[in-house]
């Protein structure tokens, strides 16, 4: 296995494009940071912003593990997309130009090589998560040295290993999922169309599933519980119904986190996963 995992980061060292992904996802926080570079060396923080400072120190002493949730919430997010390239590169690509055919010539059984590409995939993310994480501690001690805030000192630790966790989970089931779409697709770039259209296909068949409730034309208590274990819904750390209840009544100490689905999550892993590697062992049987 760790040979072929090797193999499988040596391939993707040698890809522009998993440079170009790390970047896009790391996006963010770069800029971030270039901002408050730039606004450092030009000297305009003290000099615009030193009377509201008092002000910021009240909302940002609030609201810190907010901006961190929205962070990983985009770092999340920007991870799901980005990882159809890499994944269209390692499995789509590969059918593509028939490179397979000599990873087939290998002494490895075919469930290794998927699971090479699996856990190379894995290691890709945990880089990107541990480059990202390493991006917002810079900007927590910029932001304590311009504006004096104590960032870490506001740090719920115990809650960010949760959302980190949490993300890992579900941003596993991304690849997952990922995965399974590529081995269907018959190109890289097609990986990427197929898995956005296959999340708005996820999305519209619970929106259908609730108006069929709502119509009467299946039970609602029905459809309510298979919308609320779907897919989608359980890849949801933020969740929409307690974020509008807090919008609504003020209460901005209790965050709209929840991580009673990430069971769920898991299991719908194993099945991607599972059918994954059934078409997979099959394609290769006939490429």
């Amino acid at each position: 296995m760790f040979d072929i995992l090797r193999y499988e980061l040596y391939k993707m060292q040698r890809l522009k494009k998993v440079y170009f992904c790390a970047f896009a996802i790391n996006f963010l926080p770069i800029m971030i940071l270039f901002v408050l570079t730039v606004l450092f060396f030009k000297g305009i923080i003290y000099r615009d912003f030193g009377m509201m400072q008092q002000m910021f120190v009240k909302e940002f002493g609030s609201g810190i593990m907010g901006v961190l949730v929205v962070l990983l919430s985009f770092f999340s997010w920007s991870s799901w997309f980005f990882q159809t390239i890499i994944a269209g590169e390692l499995i789509s690509k590969e059918f593509e130009n028939k490179s397979i055919k000599l990873m087939l010539l290998m002494p490895f059984k075919r469930l290794t090589i998927y699971l090479g590409k699996l856990l190379s995939t894995i290691v890709f993310f945990v880089v990107n998560l541990a480059i990202y994480l390493s991006l917002c501690a810079l900007i927590g001690v910029a932001l304590d040295r311009v504006f004096g805030f104590k960032v870490f000192a506001l740090i719920d630790y115990q809650l960010l290993i949760k959302i980190c966790n949490a993300y890992f989970v579900i941003n596993f089931s991304y690849i997952a999922l990922v995965f399974l779409v590529s081995i269907f697709a018959r190109s890289a770039e097609s990986t990427m169309a197929f898995t956005i259209f296959a999340t708005f296909a996820l999305k519209l068949i619970d929106n259908v599933i609730l108006l069929f409730g709502k119509l009467d034309i299946i039970p609602y208590y029905i459809a309510d519980k298979i919308v609320n274990y779907s897919y989608l819904k359980s890849c949801e750390v933020i969740k929409y119904e307690k974020l509008v209840k807090m919008a609504e009544t003020g209460d901005y100490a209790n965050m709209p986190l929840a991580f009673d689905m990430l069971g769920i999550n898991i299991l719908y892993s194993l099945a991607f996963l599972y059918i994954g590697y059934q078409v997979f062992k099959r394609k290769e049987e006939k490429g």
